[in-house]
């Protein structure tokens, strides 16, 4: 004998029945709450559909008494009630206008009903509004927004509250979204070598009417670097890199425009250190026709090196290359001492360094004036032999082949007067004397003096007489 709507809200149709054939009804207003409006005064047989509507914030009701009559009898009065759940209200919550990127405020509702729960559905008015949901329940928690457009553009939410199944009405909340200037700095990086100057740097926006300022983030240990400043331009800086290491700088660009602050955008710079070159050794002396190895190395990592000999004019051998080691076989066409230099150039990151010379110093070969073969008789002394050498201060050591020839048959230095052996033979006799010239460690050209005995002929013919006659004639003799 009840039925619950929803306030503002439509009955349905109440039709009596009675276990009693012909039974009739007579309905009439029991009692209606004050705050209820729609109630019907009265009628007969069926309660017919009608609207009830509260403005009490609890359930309320109206109530009907039912009278049956059948044979000219009246049976007992029964009550009928219709109960009306309010209408939730929101308590209405003010738009708000923020700033790209910045928070929206958290949303509480709030409502006349207790026990409301809330939906929402958002729209935005671009595509270029992020950040939002597009659909939720209960309280709206705060977010950060964005605005991409160069428009005011706003984010509209629906709120519908509910409470014991019945929906109030709607409330609109409107969140408008000043778009912020978004910076773009270009170029965005560059890289250059220490005590090279940059690109000036340039700030721009896709908004209107946009004022800049910028600052240094961080600069690690780079000299040259302007600290801040007003305008969409960093100016070209001559920069310095002093360690073995790459630093890099960064600075921050951010516009401005009306009550909004931008989005910045970071710009960074790196500075190459300025590559520097060791040889090892520096210098070094060596003979002619011998090979060197100079090792190349740079405080700098990943520093590659090339070289170039000077023009030697009596040094041969000397090649241009790149690596990290120099490594040439040198010929000294002169008769004293002479250098070649090699020019060494570092480079890092595209970046050259200063250069350096390595020196090698290249001995020429000693040379000995030659001296003439010889021939002498058994027993002859011969000598001295004085040598002559080039560089004058070359020292010589000497050699006999045959050393049955002479005592001692080694020595250093000119060769004394010696006395050649004894010939008893038919034939010469002979021996070398190979002599070596030294200058400063570097053995040059060996010269070579031949000296040959010859033996001492005698007469071996017998018999060494012969007897003839007076007036006879002799023999022929022939002396062997």
């Amino acid at each position: 004998l009840s039925q619950t709507l929803c306030s503002n809200g439509s009955t349905q149709s109440v039709v009596f029945s009675s276990q009693v054939g012909g039974t009739s009804f007579q309905w009439d207003s029991l009692y209606v709450s004050p705050q209820v409006i729609g109630g019907l005064s009265g009628g007969n047989d069926s309660i017919p559909v009608h609207t009830l509507s509260s403005s009490n914030t609890t359930l309320d009701s109206a109530v009907y008494w039912v009278v049956p009559s059948a044979g000219g009898c009246s049976g007992d009065t029964s009550a009928y009630t219709f109960y009306i759940s309010p209408e939730p209200q929101l308590v209405g919550t003010p738009d708000d206008t923020l700033c790209s990127g910045s928070n929206t405020q958290g949303i509480v509702f709030n409502s006349n009903v207790t026990g409301t729960s809330y939906s929402w559905v958002a729209t935005s008015s671009s595509p270029n509004v992020s950040g939002y949901s597009s659909s939720g329940t209960g309280n709206i928690p705060s977010y950060t927004v964005f605005n991409s457009d160069a428009q005011l553009q706003s984010i509209t939410y629906v709120v519908t509250p509910t409470a014991n199944g019945c929906s109030g009405p709607n409330d609109t909340l409107v969140f408008y979204i000043q778009p912020a200037a978004i910076a773009l700095a270009s170029p965005s990086t560059q890289s250059l070598c220490d005590s090279s100057s940059t690109l000036a740097i340039q700030g721009s926006s896709t908004s209107n009417n946009v004022s800049f300022s910028w600052s240094l983030l961080s600069g690690n240990g780079i000299q040259g670097l302007q600290q801040s400043g007003n305008g969409n331009t960093i100016p070209s800086m001559t920069l310095y890199n002093s360690g073995t290491t790459s630093q890099v700088a960064q600075y921050v660009v951010t516009p401005s425009s009306g009550v909004c602050p931008g989005i910045p955008d970071t710009v960074s710079i790196t500075v190459f250190p300025t590559p520097d070159a060791f040889s090892n050794p520096l210098s070094q002396t060596i003979c002619s026709g011998g090979s060197f190895s100079i090792a190349l190395s740079s405080s700098v990592s990943g520093t590659s090196f090339t070289w170039q000999p000077s023009a030697g004019v009596h040094i041969t051998g000397g090649n241009s290359g790149s690596g990290t080691s120099i490594s040439d076989t040198l010929f000294n066409t002169s008769l004293s001492d002479d250098t070649l230099q090699y020019t060494i150039v570092p480079s890092a990151n595209g970046c050259a360094g200063n250069p350096i010379d390595a020196q090698v110093v290249v001995r020429p070969d000693a040379v000995i004036s030659p001296i003439n073969d010889t021939t002498v008789c058994e027993l002859e002394t011969i000598g001295p032999f004085n040598f002559s050498t080039t560089p004058s201060s070359s020292t010589v050591t000497w050699v006999s082949t045959n050393s049955n020839f002479m005592t001692p048959s080694t020595g250093t230095g000119n060769i004394p007067s010696f006395t050649v052996p004894s010939n008893n033979g038919s034939n010469p006799v002979s021996t070398q004397l190979i002599i070596t010239p030294t200058y400063q460690g570097c053995v040059g050209i060996n010269d070579t003096i031949s000296v040959f005995v010859n033996p001492t002929p005698s007469v071996s013919t017998q018999p060494l007489s012969q007897t003839l006659c007076s007036n006879g004639s002799t023999q022929s003799v022939v002396f062997s």
